[in-house]
């Protein structure tokens, strides 16, 4: 789990390197990837008993949170 959830700011921090916003959106948008397989990886690891429901609950808020913004920052990028 660790590396996505180091996958989605270093996106991020790309796309501000970018020429333009579009570009700049589209590395968001890799970064709302990153954070989809976030999300299903904490669901697996519920399913596989590796963690308990009150951390799952407790990192699946995070990470919808964390998508929220992602794509927040985005629309607000091409709008």
């Amino acid at each position: 789990m660790r590396k996505t959830s180091v996958d989605i700011p270093a996106y991020i921090a790309e796309g501000c390197g970018k020429s333009d916003d579009a570009d700049f959106a589209k590395a968001l948008g890799v970064s709302l990837a990153f954070a989809n397989r976030l999300e299903y990886y904490a669901l697996m690891a519920l399913d596989l008993k590796m963690i308990n429901e009150a951390n799952h609950y407790a990192m699946q808020d995070e990470i919808v949170e964390v998508k929220k913004m992602i794509n927040g920052f985005k629309r607000k990028l091409l709008s």
